[in-house]
């Protein structure tokens, strides 16, 4: 990982300018095509390529830079399939999800966003968005890519069955995180949610939490060590045959925790480092959701 001087703080979304917007959004392609392996996606046979996948032949230094400063770089008229040579289209349209993140900022019952940036020259190289709506949008938002919207009603009943309670009007949604590939780091992610959930105000202390998160990866262990509640959905046989999986390389599945602000804001620290002792094997590994 690269060392510079960091400033991470949790700002209001609407003072976001359209070039910040922009920027959040490549740093997010740049997370997908290198961690989620969704990168290009042949017209011909169907395969999934990764960063990694296309720019292999390229040194570590230039490989490191996101995608979209190697798109200008190389400047390919179009990237063709390892497997079959054919044609390949981008899976992460970059318009799209600009509008997506507006949204999600700014049409939410309320909306928080944690920026990290470079110190020098204040380039944004991590992020993290989080909002607050009922069950019902958050579905629509962020589920329903990996399940079919008419099971809407069969994974609510799931969270009624595993945590004893009523789906309230208000959940908090962990939406998307991402971070540049060379600047990937375990202590960055541990300040930015410390730093977000010290941000949000104490009449959400109680608030439940949902979120889409990927089995295998460490920022599932340590969202686990948290207390977070799996339900374990990619194991229910009548569920799952409703999945729709985007790459056969994720294996992800829906969590919640009730009361969590309250919980991060008064035990974080201590999870950290009961964390970091735990798993200090992973410290320089790549985190995402």
């Amino acid at each position: 990982m690269s060392k510079l001087n960091l400033h991470i703080e949790s700002v209001d979304p609407k003072s976001l300018w359209e070039n910040e917007l922009r920027k959040i959004v490549m740093v997010e392609k740049d997370m997908w095509a290198y961690w989620l392996w969704e990168y290009v996606k042949c017209k011909w046979c169907g395969l999934i390529h990764s960063k990694n996948d296309v720019f292999w032949h390229l040194l570590l230094d230039l490989r490191m830079e996101s995608v979209t400063k190697l798109e200008e770089i190389i400047s390919w008229d179009s990237i063709k399939c390892n497997n079959c040579n054919s044609d390949t289209d981008f899976i992460y349209d970059e318009n799209s999800n600009i509008e997506n993140l507006k949204e999600r900022l700014y049409n939410s019952k309320e909306s928080f966003i944690s920026i990290s940036k470079n110190s020098e020259n204040w380039e944004i190289l991590w992020f993290m968005d989080w909002y607050i709506e009922e069950f019902i949008t958050i579905y629509r938002r962020e589920l329903s890519q990996y399940y079919r919207e008419d099971i809407n009603e069969m994974i609510k009943d799931r969270i009624i069955k595993k945590i004893w309670i009523t789906i309230p009007n208000d959940i908090l949604s962990f939406s998307s995180m991402g971070t540049l590939e060379k600047y990937r780091s375990f202590y960055i992610v541990f300040e930015m949610i410390k730093t977000f959930f010290n941000s949000v105000p104490d009449n959400y202390n109680n608030i439940m939490w949902v979120t889409e998160l990927d089995t295998w990866s460490n920022l599932h262990w340590f969202h686990h060590s948290m207390g977070i509640v799996n339900l374990e959905l990619i194991n229910d046989e009548e569920i799952r045959k409703y999945r729709i999986n985007r790459s056969d390389k994720c294996n992800s599945d829906l969590y919640i925790q009730e009361n969590v602000v309250i919980k991060y804001k008064e035990s974080y620290n201590l999870w950290v480092r009961q964390f970091v002792k735990k798993f200090r094997h992973l410290l320089n590994e790549v985190i995402v959701a």
